[in-house]
């Protein structure tokens, strides 16, 4: 009893202090001081070159293609599918491609069913004031410039496109890298922005479309510059939620850009290891990387069982500290990635190895880490949702961008700490929202 009323007081302190931050953030001389900076840019945007250009794009609008894809639409039966479902058929879909052993099987069974019931739970939080929705804009264009800026002083240190040059992924700054992932949030939000205007009736089904679409473009071309299959996915997945969220995109559009999505990991992966000197062909790049990856997590449940480690795991911890001690020099433990240690276990070193969302979890914490893991992911994600339903577009560029990563991590897991960072601050807007309604 005394351990239940001790979680329950945990519980409200995190909430009031979650809440008090979020005032405290908002009042904040240095926030105010950012949002006059970035007034200062939205001012210079209204009256630049760019923003004369854009207003012309609606001219540009491919009346008979819409017209076609709209009826296509109507046609198609309307089916509403919860995000956790989605995410359990994707997820069961991906493990078709390789072979797995029961143990493994049942771990991913309990993850799916822990986080589909935390998922449930957390996505009927009903919160009467939603934190930040002032500011969107102005974060939008922060991550925006910030991440620009990243991925120039990036390329700049490269010398080369990575995109272009696998090889010259490794002369990439770490730092740099990461903050020049925040493109894609960044995108997002503006795209969530647009798609609330465009809900309430402040933007033309025209406008929204030619607007939204040249974003994601310029978004999902900058950061492919990169090189990172990964970010690609997650810029694609990403728009294309937010936009069928607001209603700009159909099924049928979405589901040319799930096409698109597999088009763009095949394509990528086949030049990438074209100029490595491979000739796998288009489907074993593919079919091949994803059954590599499940055999790596089959791997290690089954080698973690024959020690007994299964249950709490290996490391004990030690992965997770190793997404913020590689990154963050000050925090002690590994300076090696996450991806990095898992490739360690078998042997191999220099190279990062991926073991589908679970092969770190595991390896980490064990059945253990796989409960709490499920539990965090399915109650950020929920409530972000349930924002998102309340009409909060922070909460839906949240929510697209924390599900697209999700989906993507299927293969190449949740270990970055660009991702920690997003997952963090959806857990904070969350939580400061809900303790906002008492």
């Amino acid at each position: 009893m005394s351990a239940l009323l001790s979680s329950c007081r945990a519980a409200h302190l995190t909430l009031k202090g979650a809440f008090f931050l979020s005032r405290a953030l908002e009042r904040s001389i240095l926030l105010g001081f950012l949002g006059r900076c970035f007034a200062f840019v939205e001012r210079s945007f209204a009256t630049s070159a760019l923003r004369r250009a854009a207003l012309h794009l609606p001219r540009l609008y491919p009346e008979r293609l819409f017209c076609a894809l709209d009826r296509l639409n109507t046609a198609l039966p309307g089916i509403s599918v919860s995000p956790a479902v989605l995410f359990a058929l994707a997820y069961l879909l991906f493990l078709s491609a390789g072979d797995l052993s029961m143990v493994s099987f049942s771990l991913v069974l309990l993850f799916l069913l822990c986080f589909g019931a935390a998922f449930s739970m957390s996505s009927r939080i009903k919160v009467r004031r939603l934190i930040f929705e002032e500011s969107v804009l102005r974060l939008g264009i922060a991550l925006l410039l910030l991440s620009l800026l990243a991925l120039c002083l990036d390329l700049y240190r490269a010398y080369t496109l990575p995109v272009l040059d696998p090889a010259a992924r490794a002369k990439l700054s770490v730092p740099y890298t990461y903050l020049a992932t925040f493109l894609v949030p960044g995108g997002v939000l503006i795209a969530a922005l647009l798609g609330g205007r465009y809900a309430a009736g402040g933007l033309s089904l025209r406008e929204v479309r030619m607007y939204t679409f040249a974003l994601t473009l310029a978004v999902v071309f900058l950061v492919s510059l990169l090189g990172y299959r990964t970010q690609t996915v997650v810029s694609l997945l990403a728009f294309a939620t937010v936009l069928h969220r607001y209603r700009v995109i159909g099924r049928a559009e979405l589901f040319l850009g799930v096409a698109g999505v597999l088009l763009a990991v095949v394509l990528l992966g086949y030049y990438r290891t074209s100029a490595l000197g491979s000739e796998a062909s288009v489907l074993q790049v593919l079919t091949g990387r994803m059954a590599m990856t499940i055999m790596l997590y089959d791997y290690t449940v089954n080698a973690l069982y024959q020690k007994g480690l299964l249950l709490l795991g290996y490391y004990r911890g030690e992965v997770a500290l190793a997404t913020f001690s590689s990154f963050l020099d000050f925090i002690p433990g590994y300076s090696l990635g996450p991806r990095t240690i898992v490739a360690m276990n078998f042997g191999v070193s220099g190279v990062s190895l991926t073991s589908t969302l679970l092969g770190t979890v595991v390896l980490d914490l064990g059945i253990a880490g796989v409960v709490l893991f499920a539990a965090a992911l399915g109650s950020v994600l929920g409530s972000v949702y349930a924002l998102s339903n309340q009409g909060s577009t922070l909460g839906t560029a949240l929510f697209a961008t924390c599900f697209a990563y999700l989906i993507a991590g299927i293969e190449t897991g949740l270990v970055d700490f660009s991702v920690f960072v997003l997952y963090g601050f959806a857990a904070f807007v969350a939580l400061a929202s809900a303790a906002g309604e008492e």
